[in-house]
C-alpha cells in the first residue's frame, strides 16, 4: 500500500475500514459500530485527529459492506482499496506528528 504506512497512514485506513466491513459481515453493522467505537473510546486528546480519522474510515467500511452485503471477504477488500484510491477515505498528513491534519486518501494505492 503506497504513501504513509503504519499508524494513521494508508494501511491504517484500510485496516480500519476492512475490520468494520468484515465485522459487519460476520455480525451486523450495528455491532461492528459498537466494536469500532469501543476501540476508539479511550484515545487521549493529543490523538484526536487520529481518532476522527479512524471513526471516519470505520464508518466507510460499514457502508461498503451495507452497499455490498453479499460480497466475499476478498471482494470487500477490493472495494475498500478502490475507495481508498479514489480518495474517499482519510489519513493524516504527517503520521506520528502530534499536529497532523486529516487529508484525503487520494495519494494512497493498494499495490
Amino acid at each position: 500500500m503506497g504513501r504513509a504506512q503504519g499508524a494513521n497512514g494508508c494501511s491504517d485506513a484500510f485496516r480500519h475500514a476492512f475490520f468494520n466491513a468484515i465485522n459487519s459481515k460476520s455480525t451486523s453493522p450495528t455491532i461492528a459500530k459498537k466494536f469500532g467505537d469501543a476501540h476508539e473510546c479511550d484515545v487521549p486528546a493529543s490523538e484526536q485527529s487520529a481518532k476522527e480519522m479512524d471513526l471516519f474510515n470505520n464508518e466507510l467500511g460499514r457502508a461498503i459492506f451495507s452497499d455490498n452485503p453479499t460480497a466475499s471477504t476478498s471482494e470487500l477488500a477490493n472495494l475498500i482499496c478502490e475507495s481508498i484510491e479514489l480518495g474517499n477515505m482519510v489519513i493524516l498528513d504527517n503520521p506520528g506528528d502530534g499536529n497532523s491534519n486529516i487529508i484525503s486518501s487520494e495519494n494512497c494505492n493498494c499495490n
